[in-house]
């Protein structure tokens, strides 16, 4: 599930996690003939999780989205799960999508979330979900903790640097022009 605001490399985190599942398979000796890992992504963020709105994602969608970046796989939102009912729901939607493990991915809000619906999932016995939390943020508020950088703030930072040095280029260049950057 992507939480949060997009991020450059989401996709990319469903693409690692999809590869990973496929040679597991090959390598476990379940082959071809058994049935493909069932890697499934929840529509529209944490409500996803919470309407049990998912779809099963494939290697020949996740090749069109390779290197691509974005949120745009599965869409986000900013719902907060912050409430017993929700981590009721989460649990039930993940019980019924037979989840082994749900990946979270999003900033310092969804991985507080995270934290918080791995402790529920991890203390119901019915329930064998395990929880990760993928740090991303554009706005370099996860530091600390053993998190250097996340994916997201290097990319914008790029962005960013690259843009308003074509705007200080071309005001150079005019010598009439002022370009007024307002940045997060």
């Amino acid at each position: 599930v992507f939480s949060g605001g997009p991020a450059p490399g989401g996709n990319n985190v469903a693409w690692g996690m999809l590869d990973c599942l496929e040679r597991w398979a090959a390598e476990s000796g379940r082959g071809d003939d058994a049935e493909p890992a069932n890697f499934v992504g929840f529509l529209g963020g944490p409500d996803g999780l919470l309407k049990r709105r998912w779809k099963r994602v494939d290697a020949g969608e996740m090749k069109r989205r390779k290197n691509q970046g974005g949120f745009d796989l599965l869409g986000s939102g900013r719902t907060r799960l912050n409430t017993t009912a929700h981590f009721d729901a989460v649990r039930d939607a993940c019980v019924e999508a037979d989840l082994d493990g749900l990946v979270v991915c999003g900033g310092d809000d969804s991985n507080t979330n995270a934290a918080f619906l791995a402790e529920h999932l991890a203390a119901d016995p019915n329930c064998r979900t395990a929880v990760v939390g993928v740090p991303k943020t554009i706005d370099d508020d996860l530091k600390g903790g053993g998190i250097g950088v996340s994916f997201g703030f290097d990319s914008a930072s790029g962005v960013y640097a690259e843009t308003i040095g074509n705007l200080c280029s071309d005001a150079r260049s005019a010598g009439k022009d002022w370009h007024f950057v307002r940045g997060m």
